[in-house]
């Protein structure tokens, strides 16, 4: 606001000066051409000076925009992810699963089938904002890499589970869109069958 308000009077003042430039004819003065032209070329260095701090602010503003979108995407994912399995002691035995702790199996007991599909769903759900965030982002700055890195430990962790992988293929054939199937194949090659545009299907290069 203060940068805009200072470029506004330098431009009136200008005007100003410029009306009683040709209204009179100081002009013809020796003195005050030289005098003018040291008052242009500072003019020009105000104006690169005022773009410079303008370009500053911008990209303040915009690593002020990518870091908020990054806690919100991390608070949103990570935190709530595991809070939500805080809110369901009951399914500890899905959390041990996913954590690569102990894998459920045919002894497992009391499993809660639906709650393991609605809280994976969540998951999957939550990690739709955290794919795009990555690919607009084309994995090229420091937030995002670190984005990755964590996003991709996390998931290829809990890839290394059975159930979690079979309520993979639920959500993917009845939710999902192109984007996860594009991520998870590029990052864990966890294949798909229900492409919208199967075309979209990369080679299995993983960022980290």
């Amino acid at each position: 606001m203060l940068i805009t308000q200072t470029i506004g009077f330098l431009i009136a003042l200008f005007i100003m000066f410029g009306i009683f430039y040709w209204k009179s004819n100081i002009y013809k003065n020796e003195k005050f051409k030289v005098f003018f032209s040291s008052l242009s070329a500072i003019a020009i260095v105000f104006s690169i000076v005022a773009i410079t701090i303008q370009s500053f602010a911008y990209v303040e503003t915009l690593n002020a925009n990518n870091t908020n979108s990054y806690n919100s995407l991390t608070e949103m994912f990570f935190v709530q992810t595991f809070k939500m399995f805080l809110d369901n002691p009951d399914m500890n035995y899905f959390y041990e699963d996913l954590m690569d702790i102990k894998h459920i199996d045919e002894h497992t007991q009391h499993r809660n089938y639906i709650k393991e599909e609605e809280m994976t769903i969540l998951i999957f759900s939550r990690s739709i904002s955290i794919i795009y965030y990555i690919i607009n982002n084309n994995y090229d700055n420091y937030r995002t890499l670190n984005l990755v890195t964590r996003f991709n430990h996390v998931m290829s962790t809990f890839f290394r589970s059975k159930t979690f992988q079979k309520y993979w293929e639920i959500y993917e054939e009845k939710l999902a869109g192109d984007p996860p199937r594009i991520f998870f194949k590029k990052e864990f090659n966890i294949k798909s069958t229900h492409w919208a545009i199967p075309s979209n299907e990369p080679e299995f290069n993983p960022t980290i």
